[in-house]
């Protein structure tokens, strides 16, 4: 791909190097955010908006974010929900996004083959969520028991083959499902896959 600017057309390699930058530019902005997030909720000040979420509009960010990252791998990225979900859901959206981009970037991140799956469900009468599940390389028992700590990845260090990150995303994704009331699950078995259920109590607009 070549890219053309106002001093003139960039060479294969200089846009190698711009895409690097790039790269870790977003890395680094994940970095700080998932930093000034953990200082937040260890000091109690998060403060959560309930609000109506057009489901249609979460599943269209979801999409719009995720699904060329899942296709640039080659794998297949599936978003559905079940018949009774609702058309209107209540909670802060901010907030919820970024839990379902924190599950699923990493199902597609730690996935090299096969298939990402987000499927939004109602578990009962109290509560709604949504599954994320992979076709991955899976995680033993060992690994799932720690998977929530902070600073902890599934290799045992701060970084994993060929990825990079500091283990905060999921612990920061548990903090906030529990600041919500809610809980989150996790089944894996090596080569076949990882599955996250998340359960969040059902609001309205006068919570």
């Amino acid at each position: 791909m070549i890219d053309r600017t106002d001093q003139g057309t960039l060479s294969e390699r200089q846009h190698q190097r711009l895409n690097v930058i790039i790269q870790n530019a977003k890395r680094l902005n994940t970095f700080l955010q998932n930093l000034l997030d953990q200082s937040k909720l260890q000091t109690n000040s998060v403060q959560l908006i309930t609000e109506p979420i057009q489901a249609d509009k979460l599943y269209e960010e979801l999409n719009y974010v995720l699904q060329p990252l899942a296709e640039s791998k080659g794998l297949q990225w599936e978003l559905s929900n079940e018949a009774n979900f609702p058309t209107t859901i209540y909670g802060d959206r901010t907030r919820i996004l970024q839990i379902l981009t924190n599950l699923a970037h990493n199902a597609i991140k730690f996935t090299e083959q096969g298939r990402v799956n987000v499927c939004f469900v109602l578990h009962d009468e109290d509560y709604w969520g949504f599954r994320v599940k992979d076709t991955g390389k899976g995680m033993s028992d060992e690994e799932q028991d720690k998977i929530f700590d902070q600073f902890w990845q599934a290799d045992g260090s701060t970084t994993r083959q060929n990825q990079s990150g500091v283990g905060l995303g999921l612990a920061i994704v548990k903090a906030l499902i529990d600041l919500m009331d809610g809980h989150i699950l996790v089944k894996s078995d090596i080569d076949k896959g990882t599955e996250f259920e998340v359960w969040l109590p059902i609001q309205d607009d006068n919570a």
